[in-house]
């Protein structure tokens, strides 16, 4: 973005935010307004959330002085921010001759600041905003801004453990079926360690493990190391060391702080998921620029398309499938399995796209017929080998 445009992101109601774009405009005449755009339920979630504050607004938008007023009484001359509720963004820009503007005060640093226009293990901007859309790069800042903090701060108190369900209840019979397959043929009982949700989700990934390689005849590739990227905070450790018997589990994630309305950070939930697995780690990185051979990838619904990076509030100068799939071929060690699974066949098609630019042979793919847990589009699981 140029230095003669301001975006601004705020999350307050429609009445202060057109008063307050007015009370700019009346002020600074060589201000256009270029669009106002208002996305629903994106919200400041519980974990991320500041205490509420007022910014009085100038003819360059809020300033970093807090409003004396009470929010109460506030009469439209000041912006509320940090409210709960759906997310406003400003698009600003100088009239020809208006000279250059700064950021507005609710508005995140950029990345790029530096010379070189890079962060530190990151994928270059332009990669990742070139076909998106002013309000999905005024979202990326904004993620951008919590997914910095979050870290620096590395906020971390001790493994978090979930209370065991000890027992499945309210399952369909076909449901309750599969499970005691799975158990039998596996021993294994994931509500022994976890609550429902992620006992029933660890079902669900070793379900689909299990039919994927038995439907297509494949030599399940035991006692190798086996590397996930995109593991989130690794709550399904336990369903690939079930699977795998690796000799060691690698779990990748470029986000290992963010903050859940527990207290607890991402990075303390995967030492809980992790803590009895034997020769398993977590590991905090960007895959992109990890440099560790493997006998088996697997990277479960990986982004392909911007939305999704969005949807799960990060930047999207994570985004770089390129070199993401061209590191998963460098790190897959010769004749080794790299198993992908994507959201429907569409999906699929994009991933493919780029699994075969980074030098990947195919080697067929799967769709799950009827996913253990209802998924919006039928899971595709695809193998990949170099």
């Amino acid at each position: 973005m140029n230095q003669n445009q301001v975006v601004g992101i705020s999350t307050h109601r429609d009445a202060f935010v057109q008063d307050a774009y007015r009370h700019a405009l009346s002020a600074k005449p060589n201000i256009k307004q270029v669009g106002l755009f208002r996305i629903t339920g994106a919200t400041f979630h519980k974990e991320h959330r500041p205490s509420l504050r007022h910014h009085r607004v100038g003819p360059d938008g809020p300033s970093n002085r807090p409003c004396v007023c009470r929010f109460s009484t506030c009469s439209g001359s000041c912006v509320p921010v940090n409210k709960p509720g759906d997310l406003f963004i400003f698009h600003w820009q100088g009239r020809q001759g208006g000279g250059d503007f700064p950021i507005m005060g609710t508005t995140p640093a950029t990345a790029s600041d530096s010379a070189t226009g890079r962060t530190a293990g990151l994928p270059d901007r332009s990669q990742a905003s070139h076909h998106s859309s002013l309000g999905q790069r005024c979202r990326s800042l904004y993620h951008g801004l919590w997914f910095r903090l979050s870290e620096r701060l590395r906020w971390s108190r001790k493994p978090y453990h979930e209370v065991p369900a000890t027992h499945l209840a309210g399952l369909e019979s076909w449901q309750a079926a599969c499970v005691h397959s799975l158990r039998t043929r596996y021993d294994v009982r994931f509500e022994s360690s976890y609550g429902h949700q992620t006992a029933l989700a660890s079902y669900a990934y070793l379900d689909l493990l299990d039919q994927a390689w038995n439907a297509t005849a494949r030599p399940i590739p035991e006692g190798g190391r086996v590397t996930d990227v995109g593991c989130a905070n690794f709550w399904y450790a336990r369903a690939l060391h079930t699977f795998f018997r690796p000799s060691t589990l690698t779990g990748v994630d470029v986000e290992g702080f963010r903050l859940y309305p527990t207290g607890y950070s991402r990075y303390d939930a995967a030492a809980g998921y992790i803590a009895d697995l034997p020769h398993t780690a977590f590991v905090v990185a960007d895959y992109s620029e990890v440099k560790e051979q493997a006998d088996v990838i697997t990277a479960w619904f990986p982004f392909v398309t911007p939305a999704p990076v969005l949807a799960w509030r990060l930047p999207l100068t994570l985004f770089s499938p390129e070199r993401f799939f061209l590191r998963i071929a460098c790190n897959l060690a010769r004749n080794g399995t790299f198993f992908m699974v994507n959201q429907g066949l569409e999906e699929t098609d994009v991933a493919a796209d780029y699994c075969r630019r980074a030098g990947l042979r195919s080697q067929g793919h799967w769709v799950h017929p009827q996913p253990l847990r209802p998924r919006p589009h039928p899971p595709v699981a695809s193998w990949w080998t170099t």
